[in-house]
């Protein structure tokens, strides 16, 4: 019985804890998945050069993928570069397919909040000796990712660690057990 008592006020602490840490968790900043900015396939006929815009809402990370895809043929080139107002932030050359397989490239860099520019330069090929057509495809997606916040994020870890050896201890979790008496 007299167990029983002396646990009580340690369980109400230990709930008092976990609620505190409930509250530190919902009161921290929302994590946000991948935004997508532009997601386009576009039909290439002879030599094309396009420019997109794009604004990245916060600080954070810009992907851009973007797919040569063999229909019906590939592309006899792909490039890009990524640009701000004031300089190219990213560049790159898409290889060419492997058989049905796209090829593709895949660039990530750092952004500030601000617009900047997906610069695109594709040459379609003649689907077959002697056609007319001379088409081509390519897929473009450009998304964005915020920076997570660390140090609320390390203070919000250390806090909780903090109280559950504080609940641990009082309640004699992480004690040390002593010699057992006989029981009498």
């Amino acid at each position: 019985m007299k167990t029983t008592q002396r646990l009580r006020p340690h369980a109400a602490k230990g709930l008092l804890a976990v609620s505190a840490l409930w509250a530190g968790l919902s009161a921290a900043p929302a994590v946000h998945a991948d935004q997508i900015l532009i997601a386009q396939t576009s039909l290439i006929s002879g030599t094309v050069s396009t420019v997109d815009s794009f604004t990245a809402p916060g600080t954070g990370t810009v992907t851009i993928q973007l797919a040569n895809i063999p229909w019906p043929a590939a592309l006899s080139s792909l490039s890009f570069f990524a640009s701000s107002g004031t300089q190219v932030v990213a560049s790159g050359t898409v290889p060419p397919p492997s058989g049905p397989v796209s090829g593709t490239i895949l660039d990530s860099f750092q952004v500030t909040p601000g617009t900047y520019f997906a610069h695109i330069t594709g040459t379609a090929a003649p689907a077959a000796p002697g056609s007319p057509y001379d088409l081509g495809l390519y897929s473009m997606q450009v998304s964005f990712a915020p920076a997570v916040p660390l140090p609320a994020t390390a203070w919000l870890l250390v806090g909780g660690l903090v109280m559950l050896l504080g609940v641990g201890s009082k309640v004699g979790v992480l004690k040390q057990p002593g010699p057992m008496s006989a029981a009498t």
